[in-house]
């Protein structure tokens, strides 16, 4: 693998960079923060947080971000037959949406450090193992999306659920996050999974109290409480009315 460039940039007051010839290497560049307009070839896109560009080799490249324009953004020029490869059998095209970043930006704010490291002090196996790990993050998003086929909305609102399940999650958070009014974001998840928001969560948080009643030695009421139903008496009616037996005598014949 050969990762020629690794690190995080962040802009303010506007930036404008245009590569007529491109890269030597493919460039991968992650949105993190507001937003900006990038140009391949003759598509130009407006790439907002979330969204992760690959532009190939030897394409014409622009980066305009406006005045006064906040955008941040990690990118990687890289290139080997590893990545060759898998460029040539995902065909992504240039800009795909993740509704998830928060796995992929942790493992590049790695690689980003570990890159930053003086060339004979670097861990160049950790490196490629990191930035192959970025890259199946990014495969399994987009297989997602394309084995669901439903609105890149609705998986960001089943990621943000899945995330902050076991907290204290209300259908106002989920809505905020994707900026729709709470009986639009009902309507369109009930829509597209069959089942409500509140459902969806009561199942992650049913799975991960199984879980904890396989595997620890935590009381019910601990467990109702680390599970994100806040009480017993509640986390006992939900688990029966799914499970038609009670946590406890569940507990007993695992």
């Amino acid at each position: 693998m050969d990762l020629e460039h690794c690190s995080y940039s962040f802009h303010t007051d506007g930036y404008d960079d245009t590569r007529k010839t491109g890269f030597s290497n493919f460039l991968i560049r992650l949105q993190t923060e507001g937003k900006a307009t990038t140009t391949i070839n003759d598509q130009t896109f407006v790439v907002e947080q979330g969204d992760i560009m690959f532009v190939p080799p030897e394409c014409f490249y622009r980066l305009h971000i406006e005045d006064k324009q906040k955008s941040g953004d990690f990118h990687i020029l890289i290139n080997g037959e590893w990545f060759r490869n898998w460029w040539k059998n995902q065909k992504c095209p240039y800009k795909l949406s993740l509704s998830n970043t928060e796995q992929i930006t942790t493992l590049w704010r790695y690689l980003s450090t570990e890159s930053r490291r003086p060339t004979h002090e670097q861990n160049h196996e950790l490196n490629d193992q990191l930035f192959r790990s970025i890259m199946l993050f990014i495969e399994q998003e987009r297989h997602a999306q394309i084995s669901t086929m439903r609105p890149f909305i609705v998986t960001r609102m089943m990621r943000y659920i899945e995330d902050n399940a076991l907290e204290r999650v209300t259908l106002e958070a989920v809505a905020n996050e994707v900026a729709l009014s709470v009986s639009r974001a009902a309507h369109l998840f009930k829509a597209h999974t069959n089942q409500t928001m509140i459902q969806y969560a009561q199942k992650i948080r049913l799975d991960a109290a199984i879980n904890q009643m396989k595997y620890t030695n935590m009381t019910l009421e601990q467990i109702a409480l680390t599970t994100g139903f806040g009480n017993y008496p509640y986390f006992h009616r939900v688990f029966k009315q799914v499970h038609r037996v009670p946590p406890g005598q569940y507990r007993k014949e695992l």
